[in-house]
């Protein structure tokens, strides 16, 4: 299902990123700020049971490079934009196949150029996605043979 809102999960600060947001002509629905209303298109929720509904009925996610909700993104065909941790080699590494894959972008902060480049690009991202066949019970098959080596 594609959305009409962006969801944005930020767990550390990363700049201004209500100012840039006010500045994108999208919706958006932002978790992590610890603030709670609306400003102008940007939702402010703190965490709670309604973050799952949102992140299933969004078009497109913004968030730290962490695994987790890049795969729970790309299970829901998700376009992510990813803002991997400094010195985090995993959430850099994940940022880079993200982009390598055709699912999404990266970058070391928001910026509304590179937020733009984001949208612009979204069609090709969400294509990608539908095209990415996913089989769960082939990754627990593939996890279950390394476990037991």
């Amino acid at each position: 299902m594609k959305g009409k809102k962006v969801l944005v999960y930020l767990s550390r600060d990363v700049g201004d990123v209500e100012g840039i947001l006010k500045k994108i002509n999208e919706r958006f629905v932002v978790y992590g700020l610890e603030k709670k209303g609306s400003v102008g298109n940007i939702e402010f929720k703190k965490k709670g049971s309604w973050f799952l509904k949102d992140l299933k009925d969004c078009k497109a996610v913004i968030g730290t490079a962490g695994f987790s909700l890049i795969a729970e993104s790309l299970y829901l065909k998700k376009p992510y934009f990813a803002i991997p941790l400094k010195g985090q080699f995993e959430q850099i590494l994940n940022a880079l196949l993200l982009k390598e894959k055709g699912f999404g972008d990266s970058a070391e902060k928001i910026t509304k150029k590179n937020l733009e480049k984001f949208f612009s690009r979204f069609e090709g991202y969400q294509k990608k996605l539908e095209q990415h066949k996913m089989n769960p019970c082939e990754a627990l098959e593939v996890l279950g043979e390394v476990l037991e080596g």
